[in-house]
């Protein structure tokens, strides 16, 4: 009886001590979070109304962002800038609705653009994107004359003695001193509001820098000042580009203000909420912190007298059932007993790690080619670039950093001795430096040398004469001539896209030079920085001209003609490209224009823009034009547009023939048939040698002619029934055509009935 009262009192004492270490540090944590639950939460509350709000803001300037970007790029099209020195009129019937094309398929991209306008000062005309007025009005002149005072070639705008309107301007023609014309693109106020959440006590605001509120969910106060919604001295609280205040509103209720200043425009965006909703939040984190912690003390409580009602085992038996339970292994002779098993079971735990270990280096290896490739691509910001460096251990401290190209010269097989090369720079890297594991990329090994020390001289002799004996050590190993382009040097990872570029560059420079085996540095190419880069425009014209004439021949040496005289201007790679791509945007707009989805050349899971700027030597970069554009697009067309001219015209001839008694246009047909009315002139001019118009007047005049002939109907009700203004029009135009009047064709020509038919009336 004694002995188990001894162990019935350890075992109280054991629960008691659980109980007293576990429940007060709790009641203590419960108070002391009770005590900083609002500061916390309005500092999680903050937090997370600014990654709101800073994603909003990245929503809707990626928005217009694309939208600045496809209207400039519209802007640069000299096809549209050389109507500028034009005078237009209501007769250039190919050329506005060319343009009003262009301006219309950019606005079907985007929700958010309400509307554009091209505006000639200087030639006193406008074109709509879908109307044309040939002459400027007194009041949008006074605006375009207004706004081409900014020192900005393109910028945003917000007037509110324009309806509260949001819009893009854009001087033409673009980048020149005098500008004779304007772009101008106007956003809807509905579709921004979109953008922007206005729920319950939260509460969106934007404004832009002059203070005017350009969004807010009471429309009426669109347009006014910040000091309608944030009171005459909110200035004095914005102290910088973001951050949060508090004031009381019109009504004294309190509100919460979190702001940050927009770096793209200058506007500034704003969230306010209403602090008694904060409030009630708290009360609630209070309620349930009380109820966590009770839980937690009832958990813990439950676990203490759980574990302490069982029987303590012995340390080595405790180990030994723990081994036996999480490692079962398996009996091996000389294992007798727990110390032997706890012994194997140890070596087994050293084995797994070694193995762990040499798994996470290769899967360091994979991460960091991973981030090599986002790296040299562009895909990561200083962010994430500064994540995965701390994560890998890599270029915490570094000062700057050298991108190296390495390709085998002469070699066979090429792929195998690029892999092999692989290994070999990898071999030689790991010996000593900070590093990158090199990739490879189109056959090229690339590797980032970084460096701590600030002198940039000491740093390029150094990593010349590494680079020196690595080239000497790989050729004797590997038997292997290597050649290597080293970019320029570089402080900022985020030019590590740039630095690629340079270093293909340098690598494409060293060859031309002639040396197998050279190691050119970027800043050592004699590129002619003076050459005015022109794009061959007349050439592309005629490279589109024999696409649309079917000659495959033609259009393939009109290509090469454009690409030869690209690459023939001495500057960098880069500058090449941009040419390059420009050319591949235009042929793709062929296959648009014409009503062919791109996915009839390249499946969804291909970009044909990465394709090319993969592409390093100008005969890869020619065959690929011609075998996946130029031969695919020319019996595309041919049959899209011998088909599609076919059943338009058709439809065409239907409507006239079934509605050539109603008021009928050019512009109620196309809106039907769902076509540009310019489109389907143009086509039945080519197809059929007359217009929309020349064709329905033809067709009532041969309804007339039979109206006149087998029916008895007046001459005004035939005019009537044929849709004219009045019976002298009709009259005039017949006779025109006839050489008599219908009176006269009628005597002529009709047909005489039995009596009393009225078949013989004049």
């Amino acid at each position: 009886m004694r002995e188990k009262r001894v162990r019935h009192n350890y075992l109280l004492s054991i629960i008691r001590t659980m109980l007293l270490s576990g429940i007060i540090p709790l009641l203590i944590l419960g108070f002391l979070s009770y005590a900083s639950s609002s500061q916390a939460l309005k500092k999680r509350v903050s937090e997370t109304n600014m990654l709101l709000l800073e994603q909003t803001r990245m929503r809707f300037e990626q928005t217009l962002d694309i939208i600045y970007s496809h209207y400039v790029l519209l802007g640069n099209d000299p096809s549209l800038t050389d109507q500028l020195n034009r005078s237009l009129s209501y007769s250039d019937v190919t050329i506005i609705p060319e343009i009003q094309k262009k301006l219309h398929e950019i606005q079907n991209l985007q929700n958010l653009v309400r509307g554009s306008r091209l505006v000639n000062l200087q030639n006193d005309w406008v074109i709509y994107h879908d109307y044309f007025q040939d002459h400027v009005e007194e009041e949008l002149r006074d605006y375009v004359n207004r706004r081409m005072t900014g020192r900005y070639n393109v910028f945003w705008t917000f007037e509110e003695d324009r309806d509260n309107r949001i819009s893009l301007f854009i001087k033409l023609p673009y980048n020149s001193s005098s500008s004779t014309g304007a772009l101008i693109v106007d956003l809807d106020q509905k579709e921004i509001g979109d953008y922007f959440l206005d729920d319950g006590d939260k509460k969106m605001l934007l404004a832009d820098e002059e203070g005017s509120i350009v969004h807010y969910y009471e429309s009426s106060l669109i347009g006014t000042g910040l000091e309608s919604v944030l009171g005459p001295d909110y200035g004095e609280r914005l102290t910088g580009d973001r951050g949060a205040f508090t004031f009381r509103d019109g009504g004294g209720t309190s509100q919460y203000v979190i702001y940050e200043k927009s770096r793209y425009n200058g506007w500034t965006y704003f969230i306010l909420y209403d602090i008694r909703s904060l409030n009630r939040d708290i009360i609630n984190i209070r309620r349930l912190t009380f109820l966590m912690i009770g839980i937690i003390i009832l958990f813990l409580s439950v676990i203490s007298v759980f574990w302490s009602s069982k029987r303590l085992y012995g340390p080595v038996g405790s180990i030994y059932a723990r081994v036996k339970e999480k490692m079962l292994l398996e009996k091996e002779p000389g294992v007798v007993d727990e110390i032997s098993y706890i012994g194997r079971g140890v070596d087994s735990l050293f084995e797994e790690r070694q193995r762990l270990k040499i798994e996470i280096a290769r899967q360091t290896i994979l991460i960091e080619e991973l981030f090599m490739r986002k790296l040299i691509r562009g895909e990561l910001n200083r962010e994430r670039i500064g994540e995965r460096t701390e994560s890998l251990g890599k270029f915490r401290d570094f000062a700057g950093y050298y991108l190296v190209c390495f390709r085998v010269s002469d070699s066979g097989d090429e792929e195998m001795t690029a892999v092999l090369l692989l290994s070999a720079i990898r071999a030689v890297l790991e010996k000593g430096g900070q590093y990158l594991t090199p990739i490879l990329k189109n056959g090229i090994v690339v590797a980032l040398i970084d460096s701590t020390e600030g002198d940039v001289v000491n740093f390029r002799e150094n990593l010349f004469v590494e680079l020196l004996r690595l080239q000497a050590d790989i050729g004797m190993d590997q038997n292997m001539g290597v050649s290597m382009g080293i970019s320029g040097y570089h402080r900022d990872p985020l030019e590590t896209e740039i630095a690629y570029r340079e270093g293909i560059e340098a690598l494409m420079g060293g060859g031309e030079a002639g040396n197998s085996l050279s190691i050119q540095f970027y800043e050592d190419l004699e590129l002619d920085k003076t050459i005015n880069i022109v794009y061959p425009g007349g050439q592309e014209e005629e490279l589109l001209r024999w696409i649309g004439n079917g000659n495959g021949e033609k259009a393939v040496q009109a290509m090469e003609g454009i690409l030869d005289h690209i690459f023939g201007i001495r500057v960098g790679y880069r500058e090449h490209m941009l040419n390059v791509s420009r050319l591949l945007v235009k042929l793709t707009n062929v296959l648009q224009d014409a009503g062919i989805p791109l996915k009839e050349l390249f499946p969804l899971t291909e970009n044909p823009m990465d394709q090319v700027m993969a592409l390093t030597d100008r005969e890869e970069i020619k065959a690929w034009f011609r075998s996946r554009l130029i031969e695919p697009i020319i019996p595309l067309l041919r049959k899209q547009r011998s088909s599609r001219s076919k059943n338009l015209i058709q439809d065409v001839i239907r409507m006239i023939e079934e509605n050539y008694d109603q008021d009928l246009s050019l512009e109620e047909c196309a809106y039907r048939l769902d076509y540009h009315p310019s489109y389907i002139w143009r086509i039945m001019k080519q197809e059929m040698g007359m217009g929309f118009s020349e064709y329905l007047l033809d067709f009532r005049l041969s309804q007339a002619r039979k109206l006149l002939t087998d029916t008895d109907l007046s001459i005004g009700e035939i005019a009537e029934k044929l849709c004219y203004n009045n019976t002298q029009n009709f009259i005039r135009y017949f006779k025109k055509k006839e050489g008599v009047t219908p009176g006269a064709y009628r005597k002529e020509n009709q047909i005489q009935g039995p009596p009393g038919s009225g078949r013989n009336r004049g």
